[in-house]
């Protein structure tokens, strides 16, 4: 009964007891290393290790088909040079922070991948498959701190995510609701949550505000400001997906268990066709779709996956631009 008594005072300390919304949220499992400067659990610090062996044999020429997932058409992921500048970036901030040596070579890793990203073809937003804006926005800080023999400066970096952003705004122009992604395709509430980000990012690199209307409007079309009035974040809103292409919130209850995550969205009309309802689901359907047209169409069943199925990279995206929009 005493731990019982002691979980109970710290929900009441934290406003959340079983049964109210955001119980679940509150008390979602972390993984915990230890104190600082304590010895890591060996399982952490083997994994790690391993990860940093594995960068340490990447391929970088004659790269050819990446490992992403069998089929690799399921995601059919491209880049890679923005990847390395992120795994640099962030070594070369971590070297920084314990006085390692070897710091600055990172950085300038970091630097000539960063350089190869930008010179070439394969370029997008932020998104799953590309993660350029994020090394971008970091290594700039590096950049402003002194990096000798840094293949580039803060200037170009800042010109390419300048050059991400125009590409969703110009779209936008073009758009009823502003809208930069293409809401015939998939992933349009992560890229939308990645314009946001990225809008964020670059006022931070430059100081400069203008994208900020931009990327507040990304943002609420994720939020329900689009052509079939939902929120695409569960429990977000007064209308948002309640019939989610996901076993456990089939059975409990979308806001039960899902409170937070992110669906795809709307897609391309020729995605739905003859999707099979999943074997043993509880029946639910939203069957208004009457603002479904121009070749896309949103629909929230347990069976329309291209637009109702929750994502872990989804999910990612929009927090990383909820917390940018609550720090900047």
């Amino acid at each position: 009964m005493g731990r019982r008594r002691r979980l109970r005072e710290v929900h009441l300390q934290h406003g959340v007891l079983p049964g109210r919304a955001g119980f679940r949220a509150a008390r979602r499992p972390g993984p915990s290393a230890g104190e600082g400067g304590t010895p890591l659990s060996p399982n952490l610090a083997g994994r790690v290790a391993a990860a940093f062996a594995l960068g340490a044999q990447a391929r970088t020429s004659d790269v050819g088909e990446l490992v992403t997932a069998f089929p690799h058409a399921y995601y059919p992921e491209s880049s890679w040079e923005g990847d390395l500048e992120l795994g640099a970036t962030q070594l070369a901030l971590a070297a920084r922070e314990l006085d390692d040596p070897r710091a600055t070579g990172w950085a300038r890793d970091a630097a000539k991948w960063a350089k190869t990203y930008i010179a070439g073809d394969d370029k997008s937003t932020l998104n799953l498959y590309d993660t350029s804006a994020l090394a971008h926005a970091d290594l700039a800080g590096l950049l402003r701190t002194g990096v000798p023999g840094a293949a580039l400066g803060v200037r170009e970096l800042a010109a390419d995510l300048r050059r991400q952003l125009d590409t969703g705004a110009e779209r936008a122009e073009k758009s009823p609701f502003r809208t930069a992604v293409d809401v015939t395709d998939f992933d349009a509430a992560s890229k939308s949550f990645g314009f946001a980000a990225t809008a964020r990012l670059y006022q931070r690199v430059t100081g400069d505000p203008r994208y900020a209307a931009f990327g507040a409007r990304q943002r609420d079309f994720t939020l329900g400001a689009n052509a079939w009035g939902v929120s695409l974040v569960v429990g977000v809103g007064a209308t948002f997906p309640q019939c989610p292409h996901h076993q456990a919130a089939n059975l409990a209850g979308p806001s039960k268990v899902l409170y937070g995550a992110v669906v795809n969205g709307p897609n391309g009309a020729d995605n739905f066709a003859d999707l099979p309802f999943p074997a043993g689901a509880k029946e639910c359907t939203r069957p208004d779709e009457s603002f479904n047209g121009q070749g896309s169409r949103y629909a929230d069943d347990p069976s329309s996956w291209p637009s109702n199925e929750p994502a872990i990279d989804f999910t990612s995206t929009a927090l990383l631009a909820f917390s940018l929009a609550g720090t900047s």
